[in-house]
């Protein structure tokens, strides 16, 4: 049976993802500089930080951790890439150039759902660094490497040097994936903050993240302004959390509503970006005035994402990489 507190922290969680995933369509579809530059900031660490804030140290073995994953998110991944592929194919949109079926398998998605399988390639590497860190005895093994990792990531992103499946992201993604993993053991990120104080470091943080030219892009590997850009990204991760705390006083229906978005992000990752783009030609067709566009194509597209997120857990769960319990 699951306690109050279990629930409350299960909530946590989801209403942070749920904001998360909320910020990164936000931030896909072309909003003033100021809240892009914001939502970029903290955006995508946010999901490998939380990722790591709840890595549990020897709780699969090896072959049970790559089932999990291959049932939770690496087959989710393809089917989307594949729906994905085919919605760009009809729609004569290239979002994966080269504009190959096959070059987009082997060389990974070039649209959200990179963030799928770096997130794979980081768990595989933390649970092989966390049985090398038991073997050697050495507390500090795995965030030592993490942190080389994040460097040589660093290093990658001033060559330009590509590889397959965005593995030179993998270097930064561990990096923040290893600081949850860090900050889960202090419950610090658990500590309610003053409204006003939080209020104040929302506004330096809008105001920082403003001025970084150029900005955090994970996709793209790009470390932005180096230590200062890593640092606010934290803030802002830090912030989100806070405010996750602080919807405990909103209607029910929309912390409900949150949370449920936030249990959903893989339909939400898979397909936002072929949504959106099919509503965005459809608009085009019918000459829809610019300053109705935007609002009305965002709300229809949360429409039918969420009917979607219905459809796909009442009669295919399987394909989002969830499976009932017998």
């Amino acid at each position: 049976m699951i306690t109050l507190l279990q629930r409350q922290r299960v909530e946590w969680v989801d209403i942070t993802k749920g904001i998360g995933i909320f910020l990164m369509v936000i931030g896909h579809t072309g909003i003033p500089k100021l809240a892009s530059q914001w939502i970029y900031s903290f955006h995508m660490p946010l999901f490998f930080f939380l990722s790591g804030y709840f890595f549990t140290s020897g709780k699969y073995s090896l072959k049970a951790l790559l089932q999990r994953k291959f049932e939770t998110i690496i087959a989710p991944y393809f089917f989307f890439v594949l729906i994905t592929w085919i919605g760009c194919e009809l729609l004569q949109y290239s979002l994966f150039p080269p504009h190959s079926l096959w070059e987009v398998i082997a060389d990974g998605s070039k649209g959200a759902l990179w963030f799928v399988y770096v997130l794979f390639f980081v768990e595989v590497v933390f649970w092989f660094l966390d049985k090398i860190q038991l073997y050697l005895k050495n507390n500090w093994f795995k965030h030592v490497f993490c942190l080389i990792a994040a460097i040589i990531g660093y290093e990658t992103y001033y060559s330009h040097f590509h590889l397959p499946y965005k593995l030179e992201v993998v270097g930064l993604a561990l990096l923040f994936f290893d600081l949850g993993y860090l900050i889960s053991g202090r419950k610090s990120c658990e500590r309610k903050l003053n409204i006003w104080l939080l209020l104040i470091l929302a506004i330096a943080d809008v105001i920082l993240a403003y001025y970084q030219v150029p900005r955090l892009d994970m996709a793209g590997n790009s470390y932005g302004m180096g230590v200062s850009t890593l640092l606010i990204a934290l803030l802002g991760i830090f912030l989100i959390i806070q405010f996750s705390y602080k919807l405990d006083s909103i209607p029910k229906w929309i912390r409900t509503s949150i949370v449920y978005i936030g249990r959903n992000t893989i339909v939400i990752v898979g397909l936002s970006s072929l949504i959106y783009m099919s509503l965005k030609k459809l608009f085009e067709v019918y000459n829809v005035p610019n300053y109705i566009d935007l609002p009305i194509r965002h709300l229809l597209l949360w429409v039918i994402l969420v009917a979607f997120i219905w459809f796909f857990n009442r009669y295919t769960p399987f394909l989002i990489g969830k499976y009932r319990r017998k």
